[in-house]
């Protein structure tokens, strides 16, 4: 059998689609629709680009709401749920607190006390409007807030690729974008980093087979300073990096995008609460904590 597959950068990330090729021969045609479509949502979410609709919500912020397409408005509404499922700690509002800290980009800089708490006060979920239905605008309360779909996105467009396949017929497939994988109609082995190690053996591998898996963890951006260790998780409710002690949580289940907004969320909520929401929710998680225990969910 004739194994496709297209690589792309969209959402920060390289995306990679492997399939077998379907009965009338236009396979190819069909990545190559799905890489359009991702890459038009990463040109609609992205904060780095100033004409996307989030950089328009953004600019606009305080002032009035802006116009945004049907995909846009309905991942800002389920945000907003995951916000209200979290008692508010996965918030896509958190730009201002991301900027003010800028890890991985100022160095070992700490705010001030008063910065942080001025960022904060504009970290609120509930502060995001929405207008509709047609034309359907969204917008943001207070100038000064800002909005970031990083924690959700990825796992957003994995799930919309994965229903443009099966849409289309196609009877099995692997999905990776950036560590977010998505396998249905076969089995793919995924190896779960060593936090500890940037270049190591996976320190567990679990076979994925009709399922999403994501990975979330305190160690891709971080610093230290005066034998203190500050990654780039931030707790809204603090304004400083979360302090529960998980290096990495991966989590495994069928919605790509609820794990990727679960993920975050259980950094932040800490090893217990965390695990009990991801339960809640049907998902199975290997917890990874900076002491180099590990915790698996039952029936993993």
């Amino acid at each position: 059998m004739k194994i496709l597959s297209i690589a792309f950068r969209a959402l920060g990330t390289l995306n990679t689609i492997e399939m077998p090729e379907i009965p009338d021969g236009t396979g190819q045609e069909l990545l190559k629709k799905i890489r359009d479509e991702i890459m038009a949502w990463d040109d609609r979410l992205s904060i780095f680009k100033t004409g996307s609709e989030i950089s328009g919500i953004n600019e606009k912020a305080g002032q009035e709401n802006v116009a945004v397409s049907e995909s846009t408005f309905a991942l800002l509404m389920d945000s907003v749920y995951y916000g209200r499922m979290t008692g508010g700690l996965f918030d896509i509002t958190s730009g201002p607190l991301a900027s003010l800290w800028g890890i991985g980009k100022k160095g070992d800089f700490i705010p001030s006390e008063e910065d942080i708490d001025e960022a904060k006060d504009l970290v609120d979920y509930q502060d995001i409007i929405f207008e509709g239905p047609l034309p359907m605008k969204a917008g943001l309360k207070r100038a000064g807030q800002s909005l970031d779909l990083g924690g959700i996105a990825k796992g957003a467009a994995a799930d919309r690729a994965v229903s443009m396949l099966k849409e289309a017929g196609v009877s099995s497939a692997v999905l990776d974008f950036g560590g977010t994988v998505s396998v249905f109609g076969t089995e793919k082995q995924i190896g779960i980093r060593n936090p500890f190690d940037r270049d190591g053996e996976p320190v567990r591998t679990i076979t994925l087979k009709d399922a999403s898996c994501v990975t979330s963890g305190t160690y891709e951006r971080f610093f230290y300073k005066d034998g203190k260790r500050y990654h780039h998780i931030l707790d809204p409710k603090t304004g400083y990096p979360t302090e529960h002690g998980i290096a990495s949580v991966t989590l495994i289940g069928k919605n790509a995008e609820e794990l990727d907004a679960l993920a975050t969320s259980v950094i932040l909520l800490g090893a217990g609460k965390g695990m009990k929401l991801a339960k809640s929710r049907g998902a199975l998680g290997v917890l990874i904590m900076e002491n180099g225990q590990s915790f698996f969910s039952e029936g993993l």
